[in-house]
């Protein structure tokens, strides 16, 4: 340890054996407790920890990885193993109760019942003699709680596939698998260079370390502190529990001022004159907008399609445009705390005579530059300024850009009060809710309330909706033979369906009418007992002596459907679709009865029947690919005794 007042930070990573001796080769962990040690043995390595150190916390800080037995059998069997902090003598030095009265939590420390039949024993202690060894060496008091550990756990890493071309914020990231719970803070700890085996709490804490050593480069007044204080400065500007390396840098500014803010006016010198003049602005302009064949700097965002992590990406999304991609930023510092918790809020800048509101929750690149220019951070030429930022730095309007399908909602926001309209679709003037109309090119224009004169436009590109299309049939052969009432009965039938369906999904997610052409066909023959009513009982009066006929019947249909149903019951699994349809076309009807030539009293008769309204119905799956419907799937087999049934066919989301 450097000798004192030296202030150094310590990266450890090194725990107690909390996974079983044979996990490494998947062997089962023995009981009755394996290699781990016992709650008692941890607190005296804590206490021992404490005794060592305590002197020495105001000068360092202790980065401590949480651990990585998240999925291991070892915390199947016994829950603490699993907690980062209970992992490290360090993470325990930090734990809020003085007194380490975890030590007999039987629900920490008890083995599962399931194990505890197989021999596996407790690992908990007698919280008691803890606490009186702790009282004897004047470690009980809160003064003893050490206050100058991070413990650190792991984060998936969807920078590995998504950094160059989405933007990834700490709310999309979640605690990895493997990693101990119950740490301080989060940082990525899979696939570290894009190498999947590459993961570990012992990656995430380096970035801690490392973020810690870069505060203290940037401000020597903090260094100056209790590392607690970087502690706090770290832990206060995570988001989602993971640390935001650019908020927590900037929460060393003080006031909004060149001698207080040195950190923001360090960001917006580019040129390195030690001042925010014009100079800088034309140099963030030149790297936010298109800049022609001229020199000239245009109006045009350039496309930033992939995140380039750049000088001038100001709100620190990864992306340097001029366009609408926003991320948090304090801009004014006013309810913050320097060296601790970040307040977000709206705050209006007087820019060129002209209040315009700033929602920190949400600024683009260009909205941090304007503020900033009319700042006291500013020190160049205001006649430069005005001329550089002309038509930048008023009313703004987002999204700037949006495609929608028809039908499709958006809710356009203004910097600063405004009344909305829209040259298609309908919005409403004052909360800005655009729903699409026909397809086509739309502007959206926000005009200031306080200003008529000023306003901002957004372009809508409005598409069709998704249209899913195909073929759908169904098919049957039917065939039956047996005795009823002492006479043959049979039954033979065929049947043939086949629909062209076409239905557009609109933007809720629900389905407009269906539109289905094609045609059906039902042919058969059934032989039954025939009735005849000229006999006298013998026994029975029904049945004649030969007292059969056949029936021989067709139906045609065709299928003009304009006003179907396609309904999707999220709630069923798999999303069961039902598809009907019933509003169009026609049926012919035939049937024709034979008595086989018997003369014996049974009728014969042909009769025909034309009917409107052929009616289709049927039962699929919903198919998804990344929460997205893509299509429909209507194969299903019917097939039962005497039948062989099924039905055919895809609904596809079409290009």
């Amino acid at each position: 340890m450097p000798d004192a007042p030296t202030k150094f930070i310590v990266n450890y990573s090194m725990g107690f054996e909390d996974s079983c001796a044979g996990s490494a080769s998947g062997q089962p962990c023995q009981p009755p407790s394996d290699r781990m040690p016992s709650a008692t043995t941890r607190a005296f390595h804590a206490t021992t920890w404490k005794e060592m150190t305590a002197a020495r916390w105001p000068d360092f800080l202790m980065v401590v990885a949480a651990g990585n037995e998240g999925l291991e059998e070892s915390t199947t069997i016994y829950p603490a193993m699993g907690d980062a902090q209970f992992g490290t003598p360090m993470a325990i030095a930090a734990f809020p109760d003085p007194t380490l009265g975890f030590v007999d939590r039987v629900q920490l420390w008890d083995p599962r019942p399931a194990f505890a039949a197989n021999g596996f024993l407790s690992l908990a202690g007698d919280a008691a003699q803890v606490a009186s060894d702790l009282h004897a060496r004047g470690l009980d008091t809160p003064a003893s709680v050490a206050p100058n550990v991070v413990v650190v756990a792991s984060a998936n890493n969807m920078l590995a596939s998504n950094a160059v071309s989405k933007r990834v914020t700490p709310e999309q990231l979640v605690q990895s698998g493997f990693s101990d719970r119950n740490a301080d803070v989060l940082a990525v700890g899979e696939e570290l260079f894009g190498v999947p085996r590459f993961k570990g709490t012992s990656l995430s804490a380096p970035q801690v370390t490392g973020l810690a050593s870069y505060l203290w480069l940037l401000s020597p007044d903090l260094r100056a502190l209790p590392p607690a204080i970087t502690r706090q400065a770290i832990l206060q500007n995570a988001r989602n529990a993971v640390i935001d390396a650019y908020a927590t840098a900037l929460s060393l500014d003080g006031a909004v001022g060149p001698a207080t803010a040195l950190v923001r006016n360090a960001i917006l010198d580019v040129n390195h004159d030690s001042a925010f003049t014009e100079s800088d602005i034309d140099e963030y302009l030149r790297h936010l907008y298109v800049v022609d064949a001229n020199g000239v700097i245009t109006n045009q965002a350039p496309a930033s399609t992939t995140a380039d992590f750049s000088r001038y990406d100001l709100n620190g999304d990864g992306f340097t445009t001029s366009g609408s991609r926003r991320e948090q930023f304090d801009l004014d510092r006013v309810g913050s705390t320097q060296f601790g918790q970040t307040k977000y809020s709206t705050v209006i800048q007087d820019i060129e005579g002209q209040p315009v509101s700033f929602d920190e929750t949400g600024l683009t690149d260009v909205e941090i530059l304007c503020y900033y220019a009319y700042s006291p951070l500013y020190q160049g030429n205001p006649d430069a300024r005005k001329t550089l930022l002309r038509g930048r730095c008023g009313i703004g309007i987002t999204p700037e850009r949006v495609t929608l399908r028809s039908g499709q909602t958006q809710i356009f926001a203004a910097s600063e009060p405004a009344l909305f309209t829209a040259t298609s679709g309908t919005i409403n003037a004052t909360t800005g809710l655009f729903t699409a109309g026909p397809s086509g090119p739309v502007t959206v224009r926000a005009t200031s309330i306080a200003n008529p004169n000023l306003f901002a436009d957004a372009t809508v590109t409005v598409t069709a909706g998704l249209v899913f299309a195909g073929t759908v049939g169904y098919t049957e052969e039917y065939h039956y033979a047996g005795v009823s009432a002492g006479f043959p009965q049979t039954r033979d039938s065929s049947t043939r369906i086949s629909v062209d369906v076409t239905v557009e999904m609109r933007a809720d997610g629900t389905f407009g009418p269906v539109r289905g052409i094609g045609s059906g066909s039902l042919t058969g023959t059934q032989v039954d007992a025939c009735y005849d009513s000229t006999k006298a009982p013998n026994p029975d009066p029904q049945f004649s002596a030969n007292s059969t006929r056949t029936l021989h019947y067709s139906e045609l249909d065709t299928y003009d459907v304009h006003a179907g149903t396609l309904t999707i019951d999220p709630k069923a699994d798999p999303h069961v679709a039902v598809l009907s349809g019933e509003d169009g076309g026609t049926v012919h009807i035939l049937q024709d009865y034979d008595d086989n030539a018997g003369g014996d009293g049974c009728k014969v008769s042909t009769q025909s029947a034309d009917d409107t309204g052929a009616s289709f119905l049927f039962y699929g799956r919903a198919i998804y690919d990344n929460g997205q419907l893509i299509a429909i799937d209507f194969n299903v087999d019917y097939s039962a005794e005497f039948t062989v049934a099924f039905q055919t066919g895809r609904l596809e989301r079409q290009p």
